[in-house]
């Protein structure tokens, strides 16, 4: 199986400015832009997932991963914040484990449904957040999008004309 293409500023090597130039439109072109990130409609009307929604874009923004298209797959995950903390508020209220009462009268104990819906809630976060770099293991599976400190390192000729010039 062939390696994932690395961006540009995680490119190591030697490429012409032309190809440089080139790479980078086609990257803004699969891209998108980030200045319209809004929240799908789905969850409009949900102050938890609003609210999480908002708290996610202002840090994703802070290092250019999230864009508008991204907005779906956001609210997805917001959505599932807010079913998880729903879902932890009423098994606060009503505990784990509830007694029932069966048809001949006695009583049963069984598992809260709330619990598994928090659970189904949480695994759909666990998928949903890692494409977007919350958990150490993603960040780092995306780390190739930010320019390392190698990465920055002045162009050899540069330097030199610097160097040639007396400035340093």
């Amino acid at each position: 199986m062939a390696r994932p293409r690395k961006s540009v500023s995680a490119l190591q090597g030697h490429y012409s400015k032309e190809e440089i130039q080139e790479r980078l439109k086609k990257e803004k072109a699969i891209t998108g832009d980030s200045d319209n990130i809004v929240p799908p409609v789905f969850i409009q009307d949900d102050v938890v997932a609003l609210g999480e929604f908002y708290r996610i874009v202002d840090e994703l923004l802070k290092v250019d991963v999230a864009t508008n298209i991204d907005a779906n797959n956001l609210g997805l995950y917001c959505k599932e914040y807010s079913t998880y903390d729903l879902a932890t508020e009423f098994l606060e209220k009503e505990g784990y484990i509830l007694l029932h009462t069966n048809k001949a009268g006695a009583e049963n104990t069984k598992k809260n449904e709330w619990y598994s819906i928090q659970q189904t809630a949480l695994n759909n976060m666990i998928k949903l957040s890692s494409l977007y770099g919350f958990d150490p293991s993603s960040r780092a599976k995306i780390a190739h999008l930010q320019p390392t400190s190698k990465e920055e390192v002045e162009d050899p000729l540069v330097a030199l004309a610097k160097k040639m010039n007396g400035e340093k």
